[in-house]
């Protein structure tokens, strides 16, 4: 599994923190570049980001940003494997 990209601590702060991090601009920019290298959902989210499933479904739920990096994502490595077909 991938190591984690930044490290913050286990507190409220920590937490904060993380999640404007991930959700900024560079965070969303960071998800959407290890899609393409063709990491999961999950290894994303539990080995690069360091949160739970429910926390995940809680900033999807809560960023639009978020929902389109990944949609956006999806869409491309789609779009490049049917090009190899």
């Amino acid at each position: 599994m991938a190591l984690p990209y930044k490290t913050f601590p286990d507190t409220n702060a920590g937490f904060t923190a993380r999640k404007r991090f991930w959700l900024s601009d560079e965070g969303l920019e960071l998800i959407a570049g290890f899609r393409r290298e063709g990491e999961t959902i999950e290894e994303i989210v539990h080995g690069r980001i360091g949160i739970s499933d429910t926390t995940w479904r809680g900033w999807l739920a809560g960023s639009e940003g978020l929902r389109e990096a990944i949609s956006q994502t999806d869409e491309y490595v789609n779009c490049l494997v049917e090009r190899a077909l």
